[in-house]
């Protein structure tokens, strides 16, 4: 549901109007690339799963409390930020893959559609 308004967007429509390069693709059985990621001026890299909706968030939450009460519930997400040059450089090359990856399977469903 949420990939569906994202998929829909302007930003998809029209990301040239955007600071931004990015690609949607499917994984190797067929779900949607969920992993976020980035290289900041060559200087920080950044990955992760992260979502600021309720369900990614997660609802029922009280921050001053380590036991959270009835109907809590939340993902479990992740974010690695990375400092080293090599460690950019090794990551900057695996998004550039990712990423020609996906734009090549987005180019091949719009030439289907």
């Amino acid at each position: 549901m949420h990939e569906k308004q994202i998929l829909q967007s302007d930003v998809v429509k029209d990301p040239a109007g955007y600071a931004a390069d990015f690609a949607v693709g499917q994984s190797d059985t067929h779900q949607i690339s969920h992993t976020k990621g980035g290289v900041l001026d060559g200087i920080v890299a950044f990955e992760g799963s992260t979502n600021w909706s309720a369900s990614g968030e997660g609802t029922g939450i009280v921050l001053d409390q380590a036991k959270q009460g009835p109907g809590f519930k939340a993902q479990n997400n992740t974010l690695s930020v990375y400092s080293s040059t090599y460690e950019i450089a090794k990551f900057a090359a695996r998004l550039d893959y990712e990423h020609g990856v996906a734009a090549h399977q987005s180019q091949a469903a719009a030439r289907t559609s």
